[in-house]
């Protein structure tokens, strides 16, 4: 029963982490991400199983959660109305910032080894000539047959001053975005996927990229580089697709942190309404809702003490959404679920599951659970110096977990 308790509280993207190395060795897998609660298997073409070797089959289940396997076909990298002068036709996702110089930004696979080329718009394949040079290639990401990528992305200094104008968003699954490319034009696409790891074929290598959005709609050749608009604001870079139903971008959140580019502040981002919280003190901050970060700064101003997270936030429909906070600043701890579940007499709970604190500690865990508790948290773990909060908006009543270290 323990290990069931524990199942509820693993991470899917930890378990599609661990596995995906053996899943994408099997023939004919080309991709590994997560949907909601499953995660999701793409292959290039879906065979009857009597034409598979048992080793060959997906199973049915990874660590408790479901397995969906998709055909999507191969997966390739746009060929590639902006280009460095040796390439040939891409797309321009926007005007970025680094430092006090402003920057096109594109896809590295539009020309790799293109730093100090003459940046064209349009592309050489539209027309394009030294005339129409926009810029120089400044630098570019590398992607090869060996390693794991993030992102796939080209910046060319402008030889004019442009305006910053594009602000930045999160893509989540179920949303509906859009680009528009150099040979599609205005389209819209839907996020399927997300924590996307997949085999691109570049043409002369396969690279491996990591941590992508997967996409439902049409992108072809010549609109890698798009940007992906999340309601007006940029979330993704394009850069590959399987040139009929599905395609794939990078997180604007890794491109801006690998290339070291900023965009426009938004009045609205979330995180310049955190005082007491970093982005970057989470792992995966993208799984975090506004209204949830919200409800957590709050609890952090009435709380008026640090509170330091040790574990990650889980998203929504992975049984409840929430973070794991250590209250005493004491490292992390593998945890044994015990088999119960209160709604009801929290001061006896921890009072008597908490033995080895000091009566001070058991009041101080108490408090935080109440405080964030009145906040609207309504999924709360407690164990030694460490308590988890989170919320599910699906099961508004109230349900704590006991559990002592191991």
């Amino acid at each position: 029963m323990f290990d069931k308790i524990k199942s509820l509280f693993k991470d899917i993207k930890d378990i599609k982490k661990s596995k995906e190395e053996e899943i994408l060795a099997k023939p004919n897998v080309c991709g590994v991400g997560v949907k909601d609660n499953q995660i999701i298997v793409l292959v290039e073409k879906k065979l009857p199983l009597d034409y598979l070797r048992p080793v060959d089959v997906v199973p049915s289940s990874l660590d408790g959660f479901e397995t969906k396997v998709i055909e999507v076909g191969e997966i390739t990298a746009s060929t590639v109305s902006g280009c460095p002068k040796s390439g040939t036709a891409c797309s321009i996702a926007g005007i970025c910032k680094k430092g006090s110089d402003t920057y096109y930004l594109s896809n590295s696979h539009c020309k790799f080894n293109s730093v100090g080329e003459d940046y064209l718009s349009p592309s050489p394949l539209d027309g394009g000539t030294r005339k129409d040079k926009v810029g120089v290639v400044s630098e570019q990401s590398e992607v090869s047959g060996s390693g794991d990528y993030r992102v796939d992305a080209l910046i060319a200094k402008t030889t004019s001053s442009k305006d910053v104008t594009l602000e930045t968003e999160t893509a989540r699954l179920n949303d509906v975005v859009d680009f528009e490319g150099r040979t599609s034009g205005k389209q819209t696409l839907k996020v399927v996927a997300d924590d996307v790891t997949i085999n691109v074929n570049y043409g002369l290598f396969t690279g491996k990229m990591v941590n992508q959005i997967m996409l439902e709609g049409i992108v072809r050749g010549g609109d890698s580089g798009s940007g992906l608009m999340k309601n007006g604001k940029i979330c993704g870079l394009i850069f590959a697709s399987n040139n009929v139903n599905f395609a794939f971008a990078n997180k604007i959140q890794n491109v801006m942190s690998e290339m070291g580019i900023e965009f426009k502040t938004s009045t609205g981002d979330i995180w310049s309404k955190l005082p007491n919280f970093k982005r970057s003190e989470f792992k995966y901050p993208d799984n975090i809702q506004e209204s949830a970060l919200l409800k957590l700064q709050a609890v952090r101003t009435d709380w008026k003490k640090s509170i330091i997270p040790t574990s990650d936030w889980r998203p929504v429909g992975s049984h409840s959404s929430g973070c794991e906070f250590d209250l005493k600043s004491t490292g992390g701890a593998f945890y044994q679920w015990l088999n119960k579940s209160y709604e009801a007499g929290l001061g006896n709970m921890f009072y008597r599951i908490l033995p080895d604190l000091t009566e001070f500690e058991k009041d101080e865990q108490y408090k935080f659970a109440m405080l964030a508790i009145s906040h609207g948290f309504n999924r709360i773990g407690i164990y030694n110096r460490h308590i988890h909060i989170g919320f599910d908006p699906n099961s508004p009543q109230l349900v704590v977990w006991a559990g002592v270290s191991e």
